[in-house]
């Protein structure tokens, strides 16, 4: 008898070992699972809030916005996002323009290879593109130091609008 009361309560223990253990199992799925939702819901806020200071910053008759403003700031070593957003004012509406962004050093100082241009090629009379830009300055660079650029778009080859911005390394 005794084995048998030994092996009832050894089962006992360990199914209730499963349950509680299956339980917290769950709960933490489940505290995850809201944590990602959370990141998710402010990632698509983000978004959405650059678009709106994109639309509000960027009047009917400019030919291209930078988003970030005439002065970045960036940490050595880390990857820093920007926005270039084109309108193509051709006055034919059947048409489009063949759009290339560049980015160029004024100050001889800097460098072109900091920056990751995604092209935004063809663009149709009338509409907009967002031209994502990566900024990743090397490591080593002294903190305060700025670097003067132009950032130029052409259309069809030939300069269709530019603008200076300067690039500063965190302090």
């Amino acid at each position: 008898m005794k084995s048998k009361k030994g092996a009832i309560e050894m089962s006992m223990t360990t199914i209730i070992v499963i349950v509680l253990g299956v339980t917290l199992l769950i709960l933490g799925l489940a505290f995850v699972r809201n944590i990602f939702g959370k990141t998710e819901q402010l990632g698509l806020q983000a978004f959405e809030q650059a678009d709106k200071e994109i639309q509000s910053k960027m009047g009917s008759t400019e030919k291209f916005y930078v988003s970030g403003g005439f002065t970045w700031t960036v940490d050595p070593g880390t990857a820093v996002g920007r926005l270039v957003v084109i309108q193509n004012f051709d006055e034919n509406l059947d048409s489009s323009g063949d759009f290339k962004v560049e980015i160029k050093p004024t100050d001889k100082k800097g460098s072109e290879t900091w920056f990751v241009i995604s092209q935004p090629g063809k663009i149709k009379a009338g509409e907009k593109a967002k031209v994502p830009i990566e900024v990743r300055l090397p490591k080593g660079l002294p903190p305060g130091t700025s670097y003067s650029f132009v950032v130029k778009v052409y259309k069809n080859n030939q300069e269709y609008e530019s603008q200076s911005i300067i690039v500063s390394v965190k302090d």
